[in-house]
């Protein structure tokens, strides 16, 4: 018992130290060092991935006809979003990442909104988890997913068997997840070619152009659709019949399968 204490004793020495920094330096002295920190070795650094957030936020909103203070409060979450990755707590505790970002920006004087959605852009984190509870966490989890997906295939990665070590499963069940819950409509092929029309601008080293990536992704995502279809007792055969219709809206491919059993 005297051992852990000591152990813990010294963790939480080391936590309050990281916060009292970084409440120092502030969430936007965070965000202003992201130019610094790589995300991917092909994918470029956490300021690029945030400026291609903050595209595909606005992309997700105006194809959803979302606007006024959620539109606005999910774009200065995407602004925001990985800034708590340059902290030194992150940097301590990675586990934090999100809970971080939203106590820095509260303490920023952001609107509680912001703040939520900075949290919420990780969720769900897992199967069965919860997904965001406010539209401009949601906005901003399927943007980070989108960004994810779109990138990891581009570069000529993506799930084989059992391997997937970008979790890209994850990220498309997410994607499936949160469109159930907000019933967001969702254009897959004008969101992947909107992601990849931003990597290529920002000089990414990509192995695939937007049509080869899209016919990878767009059926990766519907895939979760029919495995959560399969879940909700819909035959294969009637999965298999709505595909052929050609819905790329997660959703209206969802409904279809469903009216159609």
């Amino acid at each position: 018992r005297a051992g852990n204490e000591r152990v813990l004793a010294g963790r939480l020495d080391d936590a309050v130290f990281s916060l009292a920094k970084d409440r120092a330096r502030g969430i936007e002295a965070m965000a202003a060092e992201l130019d610094r920190i790589t995300y991917h070795q092909r994918l470029g650094t956490l300021a690029d991935r945030t400026a291609r957030l903050e595209a595909l936020v606005a992309a997700v909103a105006d194809g959803a006809d979302i606007a006024g203070d959620d539109r606005a409060h999910a774009l200065e979450a995407a602004r925001l979003a990985k800034a708590d990755l340059a902290s030194t707590l992150v940097g301590e505790f990675a586990e934090l990442q999100g809970e971080t970002g939203m106590e820095y920006a509260r303490a920023a004087g952001q609107p509680e909104a912001v703040a939520l959605a900075i949290r919420e852009q990780y969720l769900p984190d897992g199967a069965g988890r919860p997904v965001p509870e406010t539209l401009p966490g949601a906005l901003l989890a399927l943007a980070d997913r989108l960004d994810q997906l779109v990138g990891v295939v581009a570069i000529g990665e993506r799930p084989t068997g059992s391997r997937d070590p970008y979790a890209l499963r994850r990220a498309a069940a997410g994607i499936v997840e949160i469109q159930s819950r907000y019933g967001l409509a969702l254009d897959l092929p004008a969101l992947v070619a909107e992601t990849h029309a931003l990597l290529v601008a920002q000089t990414a080293d990509l192995e695939l152009d937007a049509s080869a990536t899209a016919e990878i992704v767009v059926p990766f995502i519907l895939d979760r659709v029919d495995q959560a279809l399969g879940d909700a007792g819909v035959p294969v055969d009637v999965q298999r019949a709505a595909r052929g219709a050609g819905h790329v809206d997660p959703a209206r491919h969802a409904a279809l399968a469903h009216a159609l059993h």
